[in-house]
């Protein structure tokens, strides 16, 4: 996409689809703040929150996966009103006369130039696009216990595919720190602590072990 944007610029010295991008992204900012304000759990309010404000810079990682695909219906609430907030400022004809790095809410301003009603029609679609996904997310809402039932289920095979390694005495610190990671997550984190201790144990009789085997190697080596 890249390169066509800059091609735009290049040719024309102005580009829509990085305007249009803007709306998707800041809709995508409205639906995390959306479940801030719908969630009643106070971990997932602190991640909404924190990727919200990312989202406030063009970031758009933690919101995403973090969030709104994370529990599905505001990944689509935040779809529809961007979709829609895209139209809105089409008929403004909004286009960025700046290339944007990462276009979001705070790149708005690069819709000014020549077209007046362009920077009107990206704030008319931003507008639409933030609360539009906050009220879809209020009256659809989400199921966060069936998103936190599907994560404790994948850190269960994770913890059964660990045990199962264990049991055929593969001791890899890699599955140990799955396996810590998965407990962690399903608020176990005492084992997770004693396993920490046992593998830290087991690295520093591994490495004994190894020192003693090579000083007598040397020592017959010598000889």
């Amino acid at each position: 996409v890249t390169p066509m944007v800059l091609a735009n610029f290049d040719m024309y010295g102005q580009d829509t689809f990085q305007a249009f991008q803007t709306m998707a992204v800041v809709a995508q900012m409205g639906a995390a703040f959306g479940v801030f304000l719908k969630s009643k759990r106070q971990e997932t309010k602190s991640v909404a929150l924190s990727a919200g404000i990312t989202g406030i810079f063009g970031i758009t990682e933690p919101t995403i996966y973090g969030v709104t695909l994370r529990f599905k219906k505001p990944f689509i609430c935040a779809c529809i009103s961007g979709a829609v907030a895209a139209a809105v400022a089409s008929f403004f004809n909004s286009v960025y006369y700046v290339y944007a790095g990462l276009p979001g809410l705070l790149t708005v301003v690069n819709a000014i130039g020549a077209n007046p009603t362009s920077i009107v029609g990206e704030l008319i679609g931003c507008a639409i696009a933030i609360i539009g996904s906050i009220v879809l997310v209020q009256i659809v809402g989400f199921d966060e216990g069936q998103a936190y039932d599907e994560e404790n289920q994948e850190n269960e095979e994770v913890l059964m595919v660990s045990n199962e390694a264990n049991k055929y005495k593969i001791n890899d610190s890699e599955i140990v720190l799955c396996k810590c990671e998965a407990l962690i997550k399903l608020n176990r984190g005492e084992e997770a602590e004693d396993l920490i201790k046992n593998l830290l144990i087991n690295i520093n009789d591994s490495n004994e072990e190894n020192n003693e085997m090579g000083y007598w190697h040397s020592c017959n080596y010598n000889v």
